[in-house]
């Protein structure tokens, strides 16, 4: 990490994603390099370790910044002192999901959880399979169809169409 980030002038945001890489990046390696490099900016952090993500965020500069990167987790991380979310629901919903971190951000909690609780179906839904296929065909069902996954991964079923789209109904967003 430090080599990449010196190897560029531009800020970078780290990727903790221990469901994609199988390997989850500790708080210790995290704060070091918040610490010790400085365009090394944020972290986006989806290992669902709380403990760990409340350290990082207690512990970590005051200019490096730490975004869920769970949807799910999103209020959760906010309210230790997230900034945010690098979002998947954003894709599909984005100003449903900009109202729940503004509201968060804002320290209301309660609207804020009542956004998440109306989103959480669809949250839950994006991810009935691997990603991004569910989201690619909530796209493609929004009217904005940005084409099919690379392989090994499919085309979501016609069956898996259906049900997406009967959620999207249900939270507002078709």
């Amino acid at each position: 990490y430090t080599a990449v980030a010196k190897a560029v002038n531009l800020p970078i945001i780290l990727y903790n994603i221990p469901g994609r890489c199988v390997v989850n990046m500790e708080a210790d390696t995290t704060l070091r390099l918040a610490h010790d490099v400085e365009n090394i900016v944020a972290v986006k952090e989806a290992s669902g370790n709380m403990e760990q993500i409340k350290r990082i965020i207690e512990e970590s500069p005051d200019t490096f910044q730490v975004y869920s990167g769970d949807d799910e987790a999103t209020l959760s991380i906010m309210k230790m002192g997230g900034a945010g979310v690098i979002s998947t629901i954003g894709n599909v919903a984005p100003a449903r999901m900009k109202e729940l971190v503004e509201l968060a951000a804002a320290g209301d909690y309660d609207g804020a959880q009542a956004a998440h609780n109306a989103l959480q179906p669809l949250m839950k839904e994006l991810f009935a399979t691997s990603n991004p296929i569910l989201v690619k065909e909530a796209l493609k069902l929004s009217g904005f169809p940005v084409g099919g996954v690379r392989l090994p991964l499919v085309d979501a079923t016609p069956e898996q169409s259906e049900h997406l789209a009967q959620v999207m109904r249900e939270v507002g967003v078709l």
